[in-house]
């Protein structure tokens, strides 16, 4: 009964937004959001963090359908703009389905800051559905995500095995495992192509074989590289890892600092909260 409450509380708050009578060509996630964040999290203590991360997993559908289908070059810079600077005053050029979702972003955001200053045995909550999303970065990182791995494939001449399935996971999903993934073919490529190394690096963060094998689109072969490119492949990881951790690792310092240097205003009391 609780569960049930919980989704119907969820699908209110969806269906308030009336995304699905003005856009219908957006997906709707609510019961698919709201069983993952179940899976995470069962026991009745948690509700409002599952309620909460249902509403994220949504927001971030919407948001995916936008960026992948339905808005132009120039509409998607406005829109991200908009969003890594907290101004919902940018938004005016946009079309009616970007105004939308921002707004419904904008008012998440909030949301969540209510509950961070104003419900401090929550805070906790809050911060793990935070820890879920990533925290985006500036201009085009995420589609850089997308065409660096790319240029990779092309100037180190491993466009097959473990690198393709790889690619194709950074084209369909790209997450903060892909941080992980590229320091451990970083390292395997600078200790001389040790596989034990990958496999180290790997596990040590939670990332198993059955893990990589579980994805939308699964990892299952091993990295193999030739050794004449042992020096392109150094230079060109690195190069990407630091992309990655633009997108996914707000634990990063160096990253954290330059996004946090982009915001003109930001809520003192929140940050000193945090």
């Amino acid at each position: 009964m609780l569960y049930k409450q919980e989704l119907s509380q969820v699908k209110r708050w969806w269906a308030a937004m009336e995304i699905d009578s003005k856009f219908p060509q957006f997906r709707s996630r609510v019961v698919e959001g709201y069983f993952w964040a179940l899976g995470t999290s069962f026991q009745p203590c948690y509700a409002l963090g599952r309620i909460m991360y249902t509403k994220v997993l949504c927001v971030v559908s919407v948001t995916d359908d936008l960026y992948d289908s339905y808005g132009t070059a120039d509409e998607l810079n406005t829109y991200t703009k908009a969003i890594q600077r907290l101004d919902i005053e940018n938004i005016d050029g946009l079309p009616d389905h970007s105004k939308e979702i921002s707004e419904a972003q904008d008012k998440f955001t909030n949301l969540l800051q209510k509950i961070y200053l104003e419900q401090p045995n929550n805070r906790e909550i809050v911060r793990l559905v935070l820890g879920c999303v990533g925290r985006g970065g500036e201009g085009h990182s995420g589609q850089r995500i997308r065409d660096e791995i790319l240029v990779l494939q092309r100037n180190n001449n491993c466009k097959g095995g473990m690198m393709e399935e790889w690619h194709q996971k950074l084209h369909n999903n790209s997450s903060p495992d892909d941080v992980v993934i590229c320091e451990a073919l970083l390292n395997y490529v600078r200790c001389g192509f040790r596989i034990d190394v990958y496999w180290k690096t790997l596990t040590e963060r939670g990332l198993t074989k059955s893990v990589l094998a579980s994805y939308d689109r699964p990892i299952v072969s091993e990295p193999k590289f030739s050794p004449d490119t042992k020096d392109g492949l150094i230079r060109d990881f690195t190069s990407y890892l630091k992309t990655l951790k633009v997108v996914h690792s707000g634990s990063d310092l160096e990253s954290a600092i330059d996004i946090c240097l982009s915001i003109p205003q930001v809520n003192a009391e929140v940050v000193q909260a945090f």
